[in-house]
Order: C-alpha cells, then structure tokens, then sequence
C-alpha cells in the first residue's frame, strides 16, 4: 500500500516481477489509478522502469515509478499521476494498475493501492 497526503507530490515504486524473458523485452511502461476497484483504467501515464541490478542485494528486484500527486499542485513537481479527493474528512483509496509492454502483447494487472489521507 502507497499512503501520500492530499498535498504531497511523490515518487511511488511498484515492484516488477520478470517471470519470462528479461527486461529488454520490455518496450514500454504505464500506471493507472481507479477509484472504483471494478474499473479497469482507460487513463494511463508513462512510467520510469528501475533496473536494479547494479548491487548484488538487489538483483531480480526492478521497480516501476511514476510521480503521483494532488491535482494541481502550486510547486513545479507536477504528478503525473494524480488523485482527486472531493471531501477534505475522509481519505480516498485507488486501486494501481501497471502495464507493461512488449513487441508481442500488453500485460495489464493491478498492482497494489494507493490511499490519499
């Protein structure tokens, strides 16, 4: 679970597991937020693939990022994947969605949660 407050711009790292092939089969990265655990995402951003293979601790554990964010922010860190929250009492939860590309196929699978406080 990522938790940010409403006003904060971070990175989120979401683990990537390479099952078959290797990374360099991989053409492309995308994140995606619903707030309706229900939807599949039609809205999705460009993300940055962390390749973490440069300390022997941390071989096999690549990441995916992407700058996740209030709407609007009054700073230059703008998010590139942004929450809206509509009551300033209760915290919002969205469901995070990743999908990664190849030259063959798409794969699309939720990836964990992201709750707004």
């Amino acid at each position: 679970m990522i938790t940010t407050e409403r006003e904060s711009t971070v990175y989120a790292r979401i683990p990537l597991t390479v099952e078959w092939g290797s990374l360099t089969d991989i053409t492309e990265t995308r994140v995606a937020a619903e707030d309706d655990p229900d939807t599949r995402p039609s809205g999705w951003v460009a993300a940055i693939l962390i390749e973490n293979d440069t300390h022997p601790l941390w071989r096999g554990q690549e990441e995916v990022a992407v700058l996740i964010g209030p709407p609007e922010p009054d700073d230059e860190r703008t998010a590139q994947l942004r929450h809206s929250v509509g009551s300033v009492d209760s915290p919002k939860t969205y469901q995070l969605w990743a999908a990664i590309g190849t030259e063959d196929e798409w794969i699309v699978d939720r990836v964990g949660v992201w709750e707004v406080t």
